[in-house]
């Protein structure tokens, strides 16, 4: 599963060194004031909604986060990404998928 997940991730962002796909372009994207602030919203909040849905039906450590009762909003799981990427600059060339992965793994983590 996480190889399908990452392979589908890497397909469809396009990404084979572009580096328009990496943490760092997506977080430059999330900025306010920025054109790409929408597609970052979106982009983050598909993650994260698979992510929760993985934590609720099968709990799977690498690709599973737990919101418990209340489900954070997309701008919470956007926000999440952002304090993340900023106080990790050491993974910014990493593809933007797994920086989106990583961050909500460490803000929203399973038992």
């Amino acid at each position: 599963m996480v190889a399908f997940v990452a392979a589908t991730m890497l397909a469809g962002s396009g990404y084979a060194g572009n580096n328009d796909a990496d943490v760092q372009s997506l977080l430059a994207q999330c900025k306010p004031n920025n054109g790409g602030w929408s597609y970052c919203l979106g982009y983050v909040g598909g993650v994260a909604d698979m992510m929760a849905m993985n934590g609720v039906l099968s709990p799977r450590p690498a690709l599973s986060i737990c919101v418990g009762q209340t489900i954070p909003t997309y701008g919470a799981y956007q926000q999440a990404f952002i304090n993340w990427a900023e106080a990790h600059p050491e993974k910014w060339q990493s593809h933007q998928g797994f920086g989106v992965i990583e961050s909500l793994r460490a803000t929203w983590p399973c038992p």
